[in-house]
């Protein structure tokens, strides 16, 4: 079956998926698989597949923000994935969690505006524990820099408009747990829960040789966020 927003056929779509935002960094996973091929590249969403350490996988960007990632995860799910992990870029409230740190989020707290008009406000968006898990280990076993995982705050916003994004309010909530700010963080959870799919999973041996995320802070008038290459 075709999937009308990807491009896709549900039947060369596997179980694991990684998603990012760039369709470029889709391209940058996609020569760490083998026989790689790319099956479709429709607006933002670029979709390869191919194997990695004998698992078939796939890997497809969906652009910036929730509501073009969900019609992604909405797709490849229907399409029959069950496993989704996302890479990207995110910022830091914690002065330990420097520029260049390796975070894997463990739930977020939903301030973005789509997944209120699909779910009721006190709906959890937490990533499944085991998955989250196998990250963290696996990131821990890189041994590269500061690894860390917690709850992440997810905006809509990247500049101030009439209203200054509020930024010194998420600081004194990060005391409280708070780590990070992300923009795709909440819809995936989100509905990963309502359709009984896992999200962020691989094991720690498949994990080992990604280099899945980083954070890359600037601070001046205010905090800028850019995604570090993906490297083995």
């Amino acid at each position: 079956m075709l999937m009308p927003i990807l491009q896709v056929n549900s039947e060369d779509i596997p179980e694991f998926v990684i998603v990012c935002g760039d369709p470029k960094r889709a391209e940058v996973i996609s020569r760490k698989l083998e026989g790689a091929r790319e099956l479709a590249f429709s607006r933002e969403y670029r979709t390869f597949v191919g194997t990695y350490e004998g698992v078939e996988m796939a890997v497809t960007s969906h652009g910036v923000g929730c509501p073009g990632a969900a019609v992604c995860f909405e797709e490849l799910i229907r399409a029959g994935a069950k496993t989704l992990i996302r890479v990207g870029t995110a910022g830091s409230y914690h002065a330990d969690i420097p520029a260049g740190s390796l975070v894997v989020s463990t739930s977020a707290i939903r301030t973005d505006g789509l997944t209120k008009q699909l779910v009721p406000e006190g709906f959890p968006a937490v990533a499944d524990s085991e998955v989250a898990e196998a990250l963290y280990a696996s990131a821990l076993s890189m041994g590269e820099g500061v690894v860390r995982k917690g709850m992440t705050v997810t905006l809509d916003v990247f500049f101030n408009g009439v209203e200054e994004v509020p930024h010194a309010k998420y600081k004194v909530r990060a005391r409280s747990g708070w780590r990070w700010k992300s923009r795709h963080c909440t819809w995936l959870p989100r509905f990963a829960a309502y359709a009984q799919v896992r999200f962020w999973r691989r094991t720690a041996s498949q994990m080992r040789t990604w280099r899945l995320s980083t954070i890359r802070i600037r601070t001046s008038s205010r905090t800028q966020w850019n995604a570090k290459s993906m490297r083995p």
